[in-house]
């Protein structure tokens, strides 16, 4: 079985250049040999969205660890050549020893310019370039991303949560921060089963995502979790989605 990875950037889930400091960011990966959190705070990674990479600091390297698959980056940006698990060495024609140089040179990095990224790739050396965007043209972007089997994945960050099936159950896949703000009194986690939508029987991961879907945005939504025995329902009213949403598979 692949792995499952879902991603998840504080309660909003953008992916700027850089996160605001009080945001971390959440890297949950799912796999035979069971589940492994990261969490890292904003000095210990590295945003570069016109990649959708995201690059951090493993001991004494600076390594990607992760990136979206070409098709599924902001257009132009496509065939960069960086992979997951890459060491950058060198960046314009300098040698990066930590990810704090890295940021700097990349932050500095003026909209039109080129960057050059001098990787190592097992024994290999690759030099991988792309012009930096300006921040203002680049997509907000949402992502959830998940990988292997036939995990599926719908995620509402506005009230902090994230849904998946499990078999044929559609249950709370993981809790966001904000879910306590957003949800005032609901005991939510992960696990809870989805027995209805808007009174609606849930029969299936895609029959409740068609119909939260077609919900308009501003509508009551009223979402019933079971867990144990004992009911409680989520009730919010349906967030305007105005970022773009990743799902990897």
């Amino acid at each position: 079985m692949k792995r499952v990875l879902l991603l998840i950037v504080a309660a909003v889930c953008f992916f700027p250049a850089t996160l605001p400091a009080f945001q971390k960011m959440k890297i949950i990966r799912k796999g035979p040999g069971g589940t492994n959190v990261k969490e890292f705070s904003q000095d210990e990674l590295l945003n570069v969205p016109e990649l959708a990479a995201m690059i951090i600091e493993q001991g004494k390297d600076i390594v990607v660890e992760h990136i979206m698959e070409k098709e599924m980056r902001i257009k132009g940006y496509e065939t960069t050549d960086v992979q997951e698990g890459d060491k950058i060495l060198m960046a314009n024609g300098k040698k990066m020893t930590s990810l704090k140089d890295l940021r700097e040179l990349y932050s500095s990095a003026a909209p039109g310019s080129t960057v050059k990224f001098g990787l190592k790739r097992n024994d290999d050396m690759v030099i991988a370039s792309f012009v930096k965007a300006d921040p203002k043209d680049l997509p907000k972007m949402r992502m959830i991303v998940a990988g292997g089997g036939d995990k599926e994945i719908l995620g509402i960050p506005e009230i902090g949560v994230i849904f998946s099936n499990k078999g044929k159950d559609v249950v709370v896949e993981h809790v966001l921060d904000n879910a306590a703000k957003e949800l005032k009194g609901v005991d939510v986690k992960e696990g809870d089963v989805i027995t209805t939508l808007n009174t609606f029987p849930v029969k299936s991961f895609s029959d409740f995502k068609k119909r939260f879907e077609g919900i308009p945005v501003g509508d009551k939504v009223e979402i019933v979790a079971s867990r144990g025995g004992k009911t409680q329902t989520l009730t919010f009213e349906k967030p305007k989605d105005d970022g773009r949403v990743i799902i990897r598979h």
